[in-house]
C-alpha cells in the first residue's frame, strides 16, 4: 500500500489530487461539482494534459478545507504545472522549493516531547474547541476536516486555527488528509490556573447540549438540603461512580465523543 504523504510532500498538484480523490469514494464527483466542472474533465486533469485554471484551484482549496499556508502551495504547484515556458516554470519551482524548505528548518527546530508548554496550555484551554478536536481525531471516523466540521458544526477557518495549533504542539499528526493522536500528553495538575478554564469550557458544552432532544444525553441539576453526616456517603458515592467510569472508559473502543461534567458542592459561604 503506497504511502499517504502531506500536501508539502508533493511536487505536483495532480499527484495530490489524485492520492485526495482515492481517499474517499465519490470526491471526484464531489471535486467535480465544487468546480463547476464534469467528473470527465477531472478525469483528464489527472491522467492527461489537462489543467485546472487557477480560479479552480481556489474552488479546490476551499473544497479541500485547506488551511492558508496549504492554500498558497497547492496554488505554487498550479502554477508551476500551468507554466508556459520553462523560465516561469522554474521561477515557481524555486518558490515551491523554499517553501518546502522553511517547512523542513521549522519541523527541525520542534523538539519532540512529552507535555504542553504553559504558553500551550494557555491556548489550549482558552477555547473548548482544542479539546474536543484533540479528542476526536482518536475516533476513526472523525479524522477528516470534513468529518470534524460536520459533527461539530465549526468553520473552516476556526477548524484550520485549531489544527494548525495541535500539529505545532503535538497533540495530532498528519497523516496525508487524516488526522491522528500525537505524541505529546496534556495533564493538568490540581493546582494548575487552567483547571477552571477547562471545567468552564466543558459546562459550555453541556449548556449546548440542552437544546438537543437526544433522548441518550442526561442532564441533572439539584439544590438540596442535607444533614452532615450524609455529606460523606454521597462523597463516597460519587466517588465510586468516577472509579467505574474510569475503568469503563480507560477500556472502552473509540466509536463516539461524550462530555461529562460532575459539581458537588457547599453553598454556604460561612
Amino acid at each position: 500500500m503506497a504511502k499517504i504523504k502531506n500536501l508539502f510532500d508533493f511536487d505536483d498538484y495532480k499527484s495530490y489530487l489524485q492520492q485526495r480523490c482515492d481517499q474517499e469514494r465519490g470526491s471526484k464527483s464531489a471535486l467535480a461539482a465544487a468546480l463547476d466542472c464534469q467528473s470527465a474533465y477531472i478525469s483528464q486533469v489527472l491522467n492527461g494534459t489537462a489543467h485546472l485554471s487557477l480560479e479552480q484551484g481556489d474552488k479546490a482549496n476551499h473544497f479541500f478545507s485547506h488551511s492558508e499556508k496549504e492554500s498558497h502551495f497547492f496554488l505554487l504547484l498550479l502554477q508551476k504545472d500551468r507554466a508556459g515556458t520553462a523560465s516561469l516554470g522554474k521561477f515557481f519551482q524555486k518558490q515551491i522549493a523554499a517553501f518546502k524548505e522553511e517547512q523542513l528548518s521549522y519541523l527541525k527546530r520542534k523538539e519532540i516531547k512529552n507535555s504542553l508548554s504553559e504558553k500551550e496550555q494557555s491556548i489550549y484551554y482558552s477555547s473548548f474547541e482544542y479539546n474536543l478536536i484533540h479528542m476526536a481525531v482518536t475516533i476513526p471516523h472523525l479524522r477528516t476536516k470534513e468529518a470534524l466540521k460536520k459533527a461539530f458544526r465549526i468553520s473552516d477557518k476556526r477548524l484550520n486555527k485549531c489544527l494548525e495549533f495541535l500539529l505545532e504542539a503535538q497533540l495530532v499528526k498528519q497523516q496525508g488528509s487524516h488526522y491522528v493522536p500525537g505524541a505529546t500528553e496534556n495533564y493538568l495538575e490540581r493546582g494548575s490556573p487552567f483547571v477552571k478554564q477547562y471545567h468552564l469550557n466543558t459546562r459550555a458544552l453541556a449548556f449546548g447540549a440542552l437544546d438537543s432532544d437526544n433522548a441518550e444525553e442526561a442532564h441533572y441539576s439539584a439544590i438540596f438540603t442535607l444533614a452532615a453526616k450524609d455529606v460523606a456517603r454521597l462523597k463516597k458515592v460519587i466517588n465510586h461512580c468516577m472509579e467505574e467510569m474510569v475503568t469503563i472508559t480507560k477500556d472502552s473502543e473509540e466509536q463516539r465523543i461524550y462530555g461529562f461534567s460532575l459539581d458537588f458542592f457547599d453553598l454556604e459561604k460561612a
